[in-house]
């Protein structure tokens, strides 16, 4: 069993639809730019995976669809259509808060620290402090802003 995105289907489909058909009407029908590096790379995907069969000779091919075809319709995520989960990590370290001595003892005694050094003599994570930085709008000496 082949597992095709929706492109890739829709590509066998138009091929299904008219077999035999040459190359140029066939990304046409089935919405790719003609010479599109897309459309070659579903070509290739489905001619490597022996779902597409070509006949002929260069610049005269033929394209048929294996007739014993079994695939499965796989989804894509892409950017548009994904939902972005919460970060629980991220959600964590920006919820710690310091105490007074740890504040104290990060702005008047070692602001010149290397922040991982830092957070080691806090107690906390690299990125927690980061995250406490940033939320309190801190600065140190050796760096314009944190």
């Amino acid at each position: 069993m082949v597992k095709l995105t929706q492109r890739q289907l829709d590509l066998v489909k138009v091929v299904q639809e008219s077999p035999g058909i040459a190359l140029p009407p066939m990304l046409e029908k089935a919405g790719f730019k003609s010479n599109s590096r897309t459309a070659y790379e579903v070509m290739r995907y489905l001619k490597a995976q022996k779902v597409l069969i070509r006949t002929g000779k260069q610049k005269s091919y033929r394209h048929y669809v294996d007739p014993d075809l079994k695939y499965e319709l796989v989804k894509v995520s892409s950017e548009l259509d994904s939902i972005p989960q919460p970060d629980s990590l991220i959600d964590e370290a920006s919820a710690i808060t310091l105490s007074e001595d740890q504040v104290f003892y990060m702005k008047n005694h070692h602001q010149h620290m290397p922040r991982k050094k830092l957070a080691e003599r806090l107690g906390i994570s690299k990125l927690a402090l980061n995250l406490f930085l940033i939320k309190n709008n801190l600065e140190t000496k050796s760096r314009e802003a944190i």
